[in-house]
């Protein structure tokens, strides 16, 4: 693991793709951030989802918040193309599901609270790509 939660100075074992906010914070080093991409956010690695990255891969739960600042940290790190497939699968299932606080990774659906403004907002800002930000 790149990086970890410690408490008490012992590891934290991190069972969400929280792990993965180093991209969006620029903690990570360039050959760190390609590590991360490479390990989790492929088929095989643990969030991934028919939809966008599922947030906690034992709850099958989609994010929006996650989701927009991980493509918002890929896009800086130079990854477009993973920062462009999270952002389409994003807007995918908003266009289909409407908005809400958060999704299900199997299917898509809405949950919790309809019409939630935080992912409103979110999505506005997505349609908004390509973004102009400093890159780390």
């Amino acid at each position: 693991q790149i990086f970890s939660s410690r408490r008490g100075g012992d590891r934290v074992a991190v069972g969400d793709a929280e792990v993965l906010l180093p991209l969006w914070s620029g903690a990570a080093q360039a050959d760190q951030a390609r590590r991360m991409v490479a390990r989790h956010l492929t088929p095989d690695g643990p969030f991934w989802s028919a939809w966008p990255l599922c947030a906690v891969n034992e709850s099958g739960v989609v994010s929006p918040l996650l989701n927009w600042l991980l493509i918002r940290g890929l896009f800086r790190y130079g990854l477009e193309q993973q920062a462009g497939q999270l952002n389409d699968a994003m807007l995918a299932m908003v266009s289909q599901a409407g908005i809400h606080a958060t999704y299900d990774a199997r299917t898509g659906e809405g949950l919790g609270q309809p019409g939630a403004a935080t992912t409103a907002a979110l999505v506005l800002d997505l349609i908004k790509t390509p973004y102009h930000y400093d890159r780390w």
